[in-house]
């Protein structure tokens, strides 16, 4: 019976910590560093932690978040053009297997585009195989991807890193084959 009782008084309490909650997280000279939140970008939850945070957070640990090219969210004054806070957003990362987003990309995901201007954007991770014809444009998104693509020499890969896009020289086109994040 205690070990029922202690397991649901374990379960309760981790019931009320909310989820998403910004955290600083202690660095490693003990200091507290920028608050982390996993939550969805432009979230009411993000915007009350911010305003929460825009009472407290100095211009100068602001900067620092805005400078270290991090994924952030920043609470923005447009009167007057200023940030008056900021929270580092995790990174999401979909335990899913690499779908189609489309047609069309976003932001984060994986973008080819075809010599018609068709883009195919796809999320998640892992491994997709299949035929993308006439490709003269990659973009990995928000994680390094590697594009297998066939060309006249051969079947060959390349790996962009998270952010980095690829404009294929001149008037070449490859077909991709595999898609891998």
């Amino acid at each position: 019976m205690k070990r029922t009782l202690s397991v649901a008084v374990v379960a309760l309490a981790l019931l009320a910590i909310p989820v998403g909650v910004a955290n600083a997280v202690t660095a490693p000279d003990g200091t507290d560093s920028n608050p982390v939140m996993s939550a969805t970008r432009g979230s009411a939850e993000v915007r009350t932690v911010l305003e929460d945070l825009a009472e407290t957070q100095s211009a100068e640990q602001v900067a620092a978040i805005y400078d270290s090219g991090v994924p952030a969210e920043f609470l923005w004054d447009p009167e007057a053009n200023e940030f008056l806070a900021a929270v580092e957003i995790a990174p999401t990362i979909s335990t899913f297997a690499i779908t189609a987003l489309g047609p069309g990309c976003a932001t984060g995901s994986v973008c080819m585009r075809n010599s018609s201007n068709l883009h195919y954007g796809y999320i998640g991770t892992g491994t997709l195989s299949g035929t993308w014809n006439s490709i003269n444009y990659m973009y990995a998104g928000n994680l390094t991807t590697r594009f297998t693509y066939k060309n006249g020499t051969g079947t060959q890969t390349v790996e962009l890193k998270a952010g980095v896009s690829a404009t294929l020289s001149g008037t070449d086109m490859v077909t991709v084959t595999r898609l891998a994040r």
